[in-house]
């Protein structure tokens, strides 16, 4: 949608001169944002502007229609605007295109020409409507009928474009100098369209003794009573609007369009609309002179009707609003960019032209927005307007659409691990579609869709989708594993010695052996081995899969130990005749002890607490203690390396003189 400035259009002075400085100054300075939500398009020109329509509405099928306009009476065809309501029975957006022909020319709409979220939904019997606003720039060619001809192929009412509108520049540069105003139904999902006094859309300097014409732009709309939307403009009612076009007739539910045409200050109404004050029915027209105000700007509202079954049809979404008037600003050439598409994540300098202070509106996506030459980011696709001032305070908005392709997204990777050190890995990308292809970064590039014979690591990967679009760099790691597992049973795992140890191998995925007994190599078939000495021993078993190259070992400690012996008389007698004198106690093994003897009472009567060295060692020779029964509780542990010897025992012992 770049600017047309074309052979007619009056080139002007880059110099300001002293009577405009302080206007430039103010321009300059003032930091600018848009107070509507809804965005504006404004142009100035040397000639006429036609504004004509047509509805398919719910008919199917291929359809046809016919407004009278005769081209030929431009010298030149400027920018030319189509604007299109497109129905759908689904909250989403089709990616198919939908084709139209004008005088035999072809336009696609498809998501690349929506401008808007939806309008939406609303309920009609078992479906739910939602609608999209479609905005394209068309290359307008005439036929010689004066006619223009509109042809829907095959549609379903149900999910397709419902009517189109045009907005034509007849550019003459022996014409009087025309402004006009699109104001387009972008600022949210209502049907309805309504500017309120408070964010009222600045003019273009007018000429308030001349014509000024006011065209709403519908789109479904079936019946006058119950089923039309309520005009006004700056305040003032002008009337009820609803039923079928004369030029979209027998089409049922199609909805009214204002057709006019506006040259020299004249206001020329086409088709069924009248250029007078009122709105009535299918004339969607208004000459609304007498209700501008001086403060050069506008609002106003077409606001639907509601019927009274909440079965009905909610119709008449509204796609824009339309004033065109006489300026007093001359015409002055402006560059801005033609529409783009644009890759997910990329940037592109928005370069602008021709005037003195600028403004973009909406400010998504954009590095600054009140100067020529913002930044954008593709995040997501935007419609910008940008209004660009020269230096008399004049102005026009010129449309720019940036398409952002959506993210290419990798979605669900497949990783194969790489096995025992070989290049066995493999990393796939099964569910992903329209790829051309698919790269290893440092690595090679290929159609197929996986890569193969990788080692474990790190690896990092891209994609080519078939719209031009790189996918951002994804890293994944492919891991090694190891299929043999080598395990083995060892029972008993400890005792005193000798001590035979039975194995069990209990592998998998391995056919070589390997046995080892302290770092020693004892066979490669081993079920069980003698261990005569005490000590901890250490039994090793490696095993390998000689068709994979993959080894494991396994360990297992097995402990032998020395076997504490104790001895303790339950009777000793202190009588002095060389014979059980004392209490004493044998062991085999180096111990310490703690014993203690008690009498009938629980009284401690005796206690030992030390080491004893093997053999017999007397204790207690029961000097100064009176025949009887005495209870004792001996415990003891090894002070030599490698033995088990904890013991606790409890007894009784007699002494008899």
């Amino acid at each position: 949608m770049s600017a047309k400035t074309g052979k007619y259009v009056k080139l002007i002075s880059t110099t300001i001169s002293s009577r405009y400085f302080a206007i430039f100054l103010f321009l300059i300075s003032f930091n600018f944002s848009f107070s509507q939500q809804n965005q504006v398009i404004s142009n100035i020109i040397r000639g006429s502007v036609v504004g004509l329509g047509w509805g398919a509405g719910v008919s199917n099928d291929t359809v046809l229609g016919q407004v009278y306009f005769d081209c030929s009476t431009c010298a030149e065809i400027g920018n030319v605007y189509v604007l299109a309501i497109e129905s759908k029975t689904h909250d989403s957006i089709s990616s198919i295109p939908i084709n139209f022909k004008i005088n035999n020319n072809s336009l696609t709409f498809n998501s690349e020409s929506i401008i808007t979220s939806r309008f939406g939904p609303w309920p009609f019997v078992n479906n739910k409507f939602v609608y999209y606003l479609h905005f394209l720039s068309f290359d307008f060619q005439c036929n010689s009928l004066g006619l223009v001809d509109f042809r829907i192929l095959p549609k379903d009412f149900k999910n397709n474009v419902l009517a189109l509108y045009m907005i034509v520049e007849c550019l003459d540069n022996s014409s009087d100098l025309t402004a006009y105003s699109i104001v387009l139904n972008t600022g949210d999902t209502d049907v309805n369209l309504q500017i309120p006094a408070s964010e009222s859309v600045d003019l273009i300097p007018h000429d308030n003794s001349k014509d000024v014409g006011f065209a709403m732009v519908g789109s479904v709309m079936n019946f006058m009573n119950g089923d039309g939307s309520n005009v006004s403009f700056n305040g003032q009612f002008l009337g009820k609007i609803g039923g079928i076009d004369s030029s979209s007739f027998p089409y049922y539910g199609t909805g009214v369009r204002g057709h006019f045409r506006y040259s020299n200050g004249i206001l020329e109404g086409l088709d069924d609309d009248t250029p007078d004050l009122i709105m009535d029915s299918t004339d969607a027209l208004a000459n609304i002179k007498s209700l501008m105000n001086a403060s050069n700007d506008f609002y106003f509202s077409c606001v639907h009707e509601l019927p009274n079954t909440s079965y009905a049809y909610y119709t008449n979404p509204v796609t824009a609003g339309i004033l065109t008037y006489s300026t007093f600003c001359d015409t002055f050439p402006v560059t801005v960019p033609r529409d783009t598409t644009l890759c997910y994540g990329a940037q592109l300098s928005l370069n602008v032209s021709g005037g003195v202070a600028y403004e973009w509106f909406p400010t998504t996506g954009l590095s600054c927005t009140n100067c020529p030459n913002p930044v954008f980011t593709a995040d997501t696709s935007v419609f910008y307007t940008v209004k660009i001032w020269n230096n008399d305070s004049c102005f026009v908005s010129k449309p720019l659409k940036i398409n952002v392709l959506p993210k290419t997204e990798f979605g669900n990777i497949v990783i194969t691990p790489s096995e025992c050190g070989s290049n066995t890995g493999k990393v796939s990308f099964p569910n992903m579609q329209n790829i051309v292809s698919y790269t290893l970064v440092g690595g090679a590039t290929t159609s197929l869709n996986y890569f193969d014979a990788l080692s474990s690591g790190f690896y990092t990967f891209r994609v080519l989708h078939k719209n031009g679009c790189y996918s951002t760099d994804t890293t994944v790691f492919v891991p090694e594993i190891n299929s043999t597992e080598v395990s083995f049973f060892a029972t008993p795992l400890s005792g005193p010695p000798p001590l035979e140890v039975n194995l069990q191998n209990t592998s998998f995925n391995a056919t070589n052996f390997e046995w080892y007994l302290n770092n020693e190599f004892i066979g490669s078939n081993v079920s069980s081995i003698l261990l005569s000495e005490t000590g901890n021993y250490l039994v090793e078993l490696i095993g390998w899969d000689t068709a994979i190259g993959c080894s494991d070992t396994a360990y297992q400690s097995i402990f032998v130990y020395d076997s504490l012996i104790i001895s303790l008389p339950n009777v000793f007698t202190p009588n002095g005749d060389g014979i059980h004198d004392v209490f004493s106690i044998s062991v085999n093994l180096p111990v310490h002890s703690e014993l203690s003897i008690f009498n009938r009472w629980g009284s401690e009567v005796y206690r030992y607490d030390d080491n004893l060295p093997v053999g017999k060692t007397d204790l207690w020779n029961g000097e100064g203690f009176l025949d009887g029964v005495y209870f004792y509780k001996i415990k003891t542990h090894c002070t030599k390396p490698n033995s088990f010897c904890e013991l606790t025992q409890e007894g009784f012992i007699t002494i008899l003189r």
